[in-house]
């Protein structure tokens, strides 16, 4: 290969990185009506409920996370109920950029994940509850908490 052409591909590289990481800014504030499957994430510094939606059962744990302009992060409404692991649900809410990292224990161990989006959800519901998700793990709720799991959703 030549050094022009190295170069090309490293620059197409760079646009798709770029582009799974930046949000469509026509979506921004805007109030939307989003479904997905939800994996419990740590509470904000705030102490609110969060969680992330991902547009497919199984990524994070049997999948690789979504890329991050995929992944809706959610500041859960307080009168929601708990969110189960891949739960099937559809929140409401308003979008915004806001750029995110954290580590979540969906099924089989930590599992990183980065998010460009963040729903302030006014109101969630459960639409259907996976076959997936033991009796166990309904129970239990949210995730296993370790400690420093947190750092600090299209």
């Amino acid at each position: 290969m030549s050094t022009g052409t190295v170069r090309s591909v490293f620059a197409v590289a760079e646009r798709r990185e770029r582009a799974a990481k930046s949000g469509n800014s026509d979506l921004k504030r805007q109030h939307e009506t989003i479904n997905g499957f939800a994996i419990p994430a740590p509470p904000n510094a705030d102490g609110i409920q969060m969680a992330q939606l991902v547009p497919q059962l199984g990524m994070c744990s049997h999948l690789p996370p979504p890329s991050p302009n995929q992944l809706l992060r959610m500041r859960l409404p307080e009168s929601a109920l708990v969110v189960h692991l891949y739960e099937q649900i559809q929140v409401t809410g308003e979008l915004q950029i806001e750029q995110s990292s954290e580590t979540v224990f969906p099924v089989d161990g930590m599992q990183r994940t980065e998010a460009t989006w963040l729903l302030k959800a006014v109101s969630s519901k459960c639409l259907a509850l996976s076959k997936s998700v033991s009796h166990q793990e309904r129970r239990s709720g949210l995730i296993r908490k370790s400690g420093s799991a947190s750092d600090k959703f299209y």
